[in-house]
């Protein structure tokens, strides 16, 4: 009979050392991470260096490459941080997901990423990359990403001619007169 007391204060001690756990961790958690800063831009290349050469808020879809590179500052030095980017097209469909790992070796680090856009299955309207460090989700950037710059062409011609014809994703509007 004076066990089940001891066993229901070992219990008790044990879920509040869990919960205290659980607790502190999370704080140190998230701590670490509202103190980093970050600076994210979109570009179309890296120079020798590996620093943007543009800053771009829209590109077209036929662009041999887009780049995402922030700038990263207040990493701990020696923390193994995992990266993870989600690219959601116009209807929050997934475009791409990627994860890197990086252990910075001082507080002032770097990261950036490509992609290669498809004519054929990506879609064009405002895209969102979302950002995530250490599974915790830190910022989400948008880029306008515009139709084929050759189908642009056509259709500037086409609109001064009599007969119109409009591409849309290679189907073709036309209308006829003036």
């Amino acid at each position: 009979m004076k066990t089940r007391p001891f066993i229901i204060i070992l219990i008790l001690v044990l879920a509040v050392l869990i919960i205290s756990s659980c607790a502190t961790s999370g704080g140190i958690r998230r701590a670490y991470l509202e103190d980093i800063k970050y600076r994210a831009i979109f570009t179309t290349n890296l120079d020798e260096n590996y620093d943007p050469v543009n800053n771009i808020k829209e590109i077209s879809i036929d662009a041999e490459t887009i780049f995402l590179y922030v700038d990263w500052f207040n990493f701990v030095p020696g923390h193994k941080y995992k990266e993870e980017l989600k690219i959601l097209g116009p209807e929050e469909e997934l475009i791409w997901y990627g994860t890197l790992s990086n252990e910075p070796t001082e507080p002032y680090w770097y990261s950036y990423w490509w992609y290669e856009p498809s004519q054929i299955i990506d879609p064009i309207g405002e895209w969102s990359f979302e950002y995530y460090l250490d599974g915790v989700k830190l910022f989400t950037k948008k880029l306008i990403v515009l139709p084929s710059t050759a189908k642009l062409k056509r259709l500037k011609k086409n609109i001064s001619e009599d007969i119109t014809i409009i591409y849309i994703d290679d189907q073709s509007i036309q209308h006829f007169g003036s």
